[in-house]
């Protein structure tokens, strides 16, 4: 398994590729835990190149979302195919914000104009 690792503005984009499966899900953990020490809290983990991962793979996609909910960061996923199968058998489809590409999951970081403050908005 490999993970690579972009930034597309605030968000790190973080590419599962291969099966995520004990004991690679350890490569998993530490490159999320070295980008929560850095300061990092928006994320995409993309799962759309991981064709497998076991129950281990599974609870280590768990664990990272608590760490960085913890740190008041959000993470978002991109599924598709046997991987988001396996996160709807498993109902993690209603615990994770999930996306079908990167684009839509981006965009999901993107403050809609329902949450800004309009033009009369005046500081107090």
């Amino acid at each position: 398994m490999k993970i690579d690792i972009r930034k597309k503005g605030p968000v790190s984009l973080l590419h599962v590729v291969g099966r995520l499966t004990i004991p690679r899900e350890v490569q998993l953990r530490e490159a999320v835990d070295d980008l929560l020490d850095a300061g990092e809290r928006l994320y995409v983990l993309d799962m759309t190149r991981c064709p497998y991962l076991d129950s281990a793979g599974l609870g280590e996609t768990v664990a990272i979302a608590e760490r960085i909910e913890e740190r008041q960061g959000r993470v978002v996923l991109v599924l598709t195919g046997k991987t988001r199968s396996l996160f709807e058998m498993t109902r993690l489809t209603q615990v994770f914000e999930c996306y079908k590409d990167e684009k839509e999951a981006l965009a999901s970081f993107i403050p809609t104009a329902g949450t800004l403050p309009g033009p009369d908005f005046r500081a107090q």
